[in-house]
């Protein structure tokens, strides 16, 4: 985590690119040629730094935005196009004979099912779950207006998924909603549904319908929609 030395981070004037190990310091610090456009700007006061021998800044070794490929700035909310959120999941199951004979999904449901009652998946209660579900058709879990329910909607592996008859905001629940009964239909899951054939979609539906389902991802859950509109 780098630490800000002001409001903003240190970015190109031209391109806005964001400071990194890769620009180059001129004029004993006073300036920088970005690495992106090859622009030249000034460094700003809060950020001067006179240059070593090697033409670095002396403190370079101590900012994680001068020395680190990867680094995390915590910027305040005017960076924020939307709410901050929890992560989004998005579940895909092979529920084909084969692999449901190998216990493979009961295992891993188990394990999320465990991950959920725990609080232990990664973004706590706000995190967003959606499932696909893979037999010889693409299936969907759709859940319900208050969460305590949900449906496999089958789909045929070349159907658009704006034709689909659910709103998208259906195909998601948030952690913290889920039941205990959800939660051992969930399970469930892992034994099959229905007569699980063997073969698999191709796997470009399955890949537009994994995109299609995230692209389509809402920003809050069916609950949380319906007691914002009762506020």
């Amino acid at each position: 985590m780098a630490e800000l030395e002001a409001k903003h981070p240190l970015r190109c004037r031209q391109c806005f690119g964001y400071v990194n190990p890769y620009w180059s310091f001129i004029k004993n610090g006073r300036e920088f040629k970005c690495n992106l456009c090859r622009g030249v700007s000034e460094v700003p006061e809060q950020f001067f730094s006179p240059l070593d021998a090697r033409g670095l800044p002396i403190n370079a070794e101590d900012r994680p935005e001068l020395s680190l490929s990867v680094y995390d700035f915590k910027v305040d909310s005017g960076y924020h196009s939307r709410a901050c959120m929890g992560p989004h999941y998005v579940f895909v199951l092979d529920l084909t004979i084969s692999s449901v004979d190998s216990a493979v999904p009961l295992k891993a449901l188990l394990t999320l099912k465990s991950l959920i009652r725990d609080g232990l998946l990664a973004g706590g209660p706000e995190a967003h779950l959606s499932f696909l579900l893979l037999t010889d058709k693409i299936s969907l879990l759709v859940f319900n207006e208050e969460m305590t329910n949900f449906q496999i909607l089958s789909m045929n592996p070349l159907q658009k998924f704006e034709s689909l008859p659910v709103h998208p905001r259906h195909l998601l629940v948030k952690a913290k909603d889920f039941s205990s009964a959800m939660l051992d239909r969930l399970e469930a899951l892992g034994s099959g549904i229905g007569d699980s054939a063997f073969c698999l979609p191709s796997f470009f539906p399955v890949l537009q319908s994994l995109l299609m389902t995230t692209w389509y991802l809402p920003i809050t859950s069916p609950a949380s929609s319906a007691k914002e509109a009762a506020v």
